[in-house]
């Protein structure tokens, strides 16, 4: 595995909330998401690796970043879990992507205030929405507090 350790920067950086550096992945980077990936017969994502070297089995179902760091493949910073398991990290640590920082967002904090007070002032969802350029449902995720819940009027 010396290919594999050769892709790895040990002096990497501390993470806020952890006490030891993570180690970085300098090889290529698999997908969207940020993570290292590594030809280990086929392409797998540098953490997973790791994971396996160090147990001697593949994490079922997902190896999980204490860090949040998706290119550190240190094991120590890494945790066998679910997706509902990392899901429940995020929340914890606070890190979830929310309103106009989400890729798929559509609405500003300005919007957001504006549908809060023109519902306030008796406007139905169905005009809001179609003079926001929205769906109902986004409008009612708004005052739902489903979504946008961090915004404060």
């Amino acid at each position: 595995m010396q290919r594999f350790w050769a892709m790895v920067n040990k002096h990497g950086p501390t993470m806020p909330h952890m006490k030891t550096r993570c180690w970085i992945w300098t090889g290529c980077v698999a997908g969207k998401m940020g993570y290292g990936g590594f030809r280990f017969g086929k392409l797998q994502l540098a953490h997973r690796v790791a994971f396996f070297l160090k147990h001697g089995r593949w994490p079922k179902p997902c190896a999980c970043h204490h860090c949040d760091n998706p290119l550190c493949i240190r094991w120590s910073h890494l945790f066998e879990g679910t997706k509902a398991d990392n899901n429940k990290d995020m929340l914890a640590k606070d890190r979830q992507v929310r309103g106009a920082d989400h890729g798929k967002s559509v609405l500003t904090p300005a919007a957001v205030k504006r549908i809060r007070l023109r519902t306030n002032m008796g406007d139905s969802q169905r005009k809001i929405a179609n003079n926001e350029g929205v769906s109902q449902a986004a409008v009612r995720d708004v005052l739902s507090g489903r979504c946008w819940a961090h915004i404060v009027n």
